[in-house]
């Protein structure tokens, strides 16, 4: 005889919009892992050739100076190039990198506002962020496992099978924990999986940091006459993930 959990999960996976979501979130994502791993490759190579540049620009700015000019005269023309080295984990969570500059060319003069200085760039594009594989975890993911959980018990209603359902002997949080539970490992198990595919070929190391992931499954009976009285909720933390706390 078949299981609860694993008949829920064969209903599951009968589902075309499980599919459709699923297929979509990991595409989502192997784009999104494309992107931050170009941005932060952009980013690299722009820190590496810094040292060449200020050098460059040493020269040029000291090459007409006579040799018994004047240190502070030299210091004041100088500039020096700052740099904010990227995370390994920098492709997954790019963050405000693109808003703060990761590498600043200061003077001597007026050093506090130079260090405010960043790219101009379109206001309501940084709202939005930048699409690396934090945007999909944080806004997509969520947003897919709403639309496969929204109607897990109307569902059951208007295909008239609740009241058989009812039948079991076994508490409703229970049945609601369980499919919520299979969907929310359904959109979370792709992109762990795609997490761990790329993490060779974007360097991230294999350290503690992976252990920073925590979650919870939540189920009360404190809903209203829109979510029914027993809800079920998941979350799932990344805490620290660029190690800067």
């Amino acid at each position: 005889m078949m299981r609860p959990l694993q008949l829920e999960l064969l209903l599951l996976l009968r589902q075309r919009a499980v599919g459709i979501g699923v297929a979509i979130l990991v595409a989502a994502g192997a784009v999104a892992l494309v992107h931050g791993h170009r941005v932060i490759a952009r980013q690299r190579a722009a820190i590496a050739a810094s040292p060449a540049i200020q050098a460059q620009e040493h020269r040029r700015i000291l090459a007409p100076l006579a040799p018994e000019a004047s240190g502070s005269d030299q210091l004041y023309y100088l500039p020096f190039h700052t740099v904010r080295e990227p995370s390994p984990w920098a492709p997954i969570a790019i963050g405000q990198r693109d808003v703060h500059a990761f590498n600043l060319k200061v003077r001597m003069l007026a050093l506090q506002g130079q260090l405010y200085d960043a790219d101009l760039g379109n206001p309501l594009l940084a709202t939005l962020g930048n699409f690396d594989l934090a945007f999909v975890l944080v806004v997509l993911a969520p947003l897919v496992l709403i639309a496969l959980t929204f109607n897990v018990h109307s569902l059951e209603v208007e295909q008239g099978t609740w009241a058989l359902v009812r039948s079991l002997p076994v508490r409703v949080v229970t049945i609601f924990a369980r499919k919520v539970l299979l969907r929310a490992v359904a959109v979370l198990l792709p992109l762990c999986l795609l997490l761990l595919v790329g993490a060779p070929a974007l360097g991230i190391p294999l350290d503690a940091t992976w252990w920073r992931v925590t979650g919870s499954v939540d189920a009360d009976n404190g809903g209203n006459r829109y979510t029914g009285e027993y809800r079920v909720g998941a979350t799932v933390n990344l805490n620290n993930p660029l190690g800067l706390g």
